[in-house]
């Protein structure tokens, strides 16, 4: 009797992973141990640390126009500022800057991956893009090797490394980075202002300068509620402009 019941507990099991699309190789924390170009922990449960993409004959680059919120690309930065960014090294060990993509908590946003092929795609294993804890992220195919990751805010305050990975058939094989970027979850905040204007002219400013707000502090989760003050008159306490 006991081993019926342990065998219908498998096909249970078995059952609840393939219904929720959740393997348990999926859920293994990515390390050095079962992955390149990782350094750092160790077993199920501890987490590594990107060091650099491994595959030589695929790449991913991100896009993230359309997207509701920032986008950051080091490159796209001056040298001086750009060398305070965490950076990588490609399968060519040339430095890479990971780029960052924020998100709000209980949001969602996206971002678009296209993958390139030096040789063909790989047969011998797929392409998964996933957390560094091993949570797979939801993705959409949208044109010839190019797709939408469906980017969900889980918490406050937190930095994720997202990886593209190819993983291979063979399980006794160590899986290979082939790009990254970090999502940075945010918390969403309201803030109250008044916008005060001095005289009659400052008025008609005054929608441009709410919009203004909402669309460069709403890309990091930064809400205004704004209240329209009457004009303040300081003509007796300046003369001219």
């Amino acid at each position: 009797m006991k081993k019926k019941f342990h065998i219908l507990l498998l096909v249970i099991l078995c059952l609840v992973f393939n219904l929720t699309g959740i393997s348990y190789a999926q859920q293994i924390n990515i390390n050095t141990n079962n992955t390149e170009g990782v350094t750092g922990g160790t077993g199920q449960t501890g987490t590594g640390s990107i060091t650099s993409y491994s595959v030589k004959d695929i790449s991913v680059t991100w896009d993230a126009q359309g997207s509701t919120y920032a986008y950051d690309d080091p490159v796209t930065l001056p040298e001086q500022i750009r060398k305070t960014y965490p950076t990588v090294k490609d399968a060519q060990g040339k430095t890479v800057y990971p780029p960052f993509k924020a998100v709000v908590n209980k949001k969602e946003d996206f971002i678009t991956s296209k993958l390139s092929y030096q040789n063909g795609k790989p047969t011998d294993g797929k392409i998964v893009f996933k957390t560094l804890d091993g949570r797979e992220i939801e993705v959409k195919e949208t044109g010839a090797d190019t797709y939408r990751l469906t980017l969900k805010g889980l918490f406050d305050y937190a930095t994720e490394d997202i990886t593209a990975m190819l993983v291979p058939n063979d399980t006794t094989q160590k899986q290979k980075v082939i790009g990254s970027f970090k999502l940075v979850h945010l918390a969403e905040k309201t803030i109250d202002v008044s916008l005060v204007p001095l005289d009659e002219a400052s008025v008609k400013r005054l929608d441009d300068i709410e919009k203004e707000l909402t669309n460069t502090y709403g890309k990091v989760g930064v809400m205004f509620n704004v209240k329209k003050e009457s004009v303040l008159d300081i003509s007796n306490i300046v003369s001219g402009d």
